[in-house]
């Protein structure tokens, strides 16, 4: 089980390197699976505009603004933890070239999730499963709040649009 912070940092980096051209899964659409309720969904815990997670805000005077984030931005610790986490992983062996199976990618991305250790991490972004699907097409939500749940992580799929 897996806290909302933990798969918005998992999303984010999983989005962040389907961006690596030099590696066997650039430019898949791949989405976390998840149960919830007893039904298996997908979606984004994260949105990306390029290598960058955003979110929208409403300001001080009423404003909306689009706040983007990355690991290297003091705003967003909870992509450094796992950023840094990948870093030191690809460091030792850059696995992820040689990776094209989807098993070896999902345990490969749980491996880094677990050494980051970011349970408790203060997240900024919503704590939403966002355009929210199941895989039997029956359901389509905006969003699924996930606050203070247990999340529980089932697979990894490709989606094709």
């Amino acid at each position: 089980m897996y806290t909302v912070q933990q798969m918005q940092a998992l999303d984010y980096l999983l989005k962040r390197i389907l961006l690596e051209s030099n590696y066997p899964f650039y430019g898949k659409n791949l989405k976390l699976v998840i149960s919830y309720n007893n039904k298996l969904w997908y979606g984004d815990f994260v949105q990306m505009d390029g290598v960058f997670a955003y979110q929208y805000f409403i300001d001080d005077i009423g404003d909306i603004e689009k706040v983007r984030f990355s690991p290297n931005y003091d705003n967003s610790a909870l992509f450094k933890s796992i950023w840094d986490s990948y870093q030191e992983t690809i460091s030792r062996n850059n696995l992820f070239k040689k990776i094209n199976d989807p098993t070896m990618l999902f345990n490969s991305l749980l491996r880094i999730l677990n050494y980051a250790d970011i349970n408790d991490e203060f997240s900024p972004f919503y704590p939403y499963l966002l355009n929210a699907k199941t895989l039997k097409g029956s359901l389509e939500l905006p969003l699924i709040n996930l606050e203070d749940t247990d999340i529980e992580l089932v697979s990894i799929i490709e989606v094709i649009d």
